[in-house]
């Protein structure tokens, strides 16, 4: 990929349709620029940096350069705690953060998601995530889909397919 990938000018602003990685170059010219405008002027601090946007500029800092930033793993109390404001906020991230110093809303998100993963993983058994099929009503060892209709009998047993656009098929 191009150092810079092609823009589109409109209205005065450039516009990126092509993402790419954070280069070491770019975070110590986002820290620079950071010092020297302070965290909250994104769109000037994107104008220094080709190909970013103030957005782009703002998340970087927020969740990976901001020396603020706890990036120390969760303890126990902390995990625990996120399972319960989750109960009390619902995917409130932001007001959730909040009872973390130091945290942002992505990694809060980010370890609550991990840990409803890895209990649904451990209550359900290792093989949780390979596929198992289902048997159908009239015996059938597959089912792709819970809502298709056998179509076509194949042999003496049914099989119902999904093709890519979620359409059943028979084969």
């Amino acid at each position: 990929m191009d150092a810079f990938p092609p823009n589109n000018q409109a209205n005065g602003k450039t516009e990126c349709y092509s993402k790419w990685r954070w280069t070491r170059k770019e975070d110590n010219l986002l820290r620079t620029l950071v010092k020297r405008y302070g965290p909250r002027s994104w769109d000037l601090i994107a104008d220094n940096i080709p190909g970013r946007t103030g957005k782009s500029c703002r998340i970087r800092w927020t969740n990976q350069l901001n020396p603020k930033v706890d990036r120390s793993p969760f303890s126990e109390e902390e995990q625990q705690r996120i399972l319960e404001l989750h109960k009390e906020f619902g995917n409130k991230w932001a007001t959730i953060a909040s009872f973390f110093p130091g945290r942002t809303d992505n990694h809060v998100k980010n370890q609550y998601h991990a840990l409803v993963g890895t209990r649904n993983k451990k209550a359900s058994g290792p093989s949780s995530s390979v596929y198992r099929p289902l048997p159908l009503k009239n015996g059938s060892p597959m089912e792709l889909h819970p809502t298709a209709q056998p179509q076509q009998e194949v042999g003496t047993k049914e099989y119902q397919f999904i093709d890519f656009m979620g359409v059943g098929t028979s084969e």
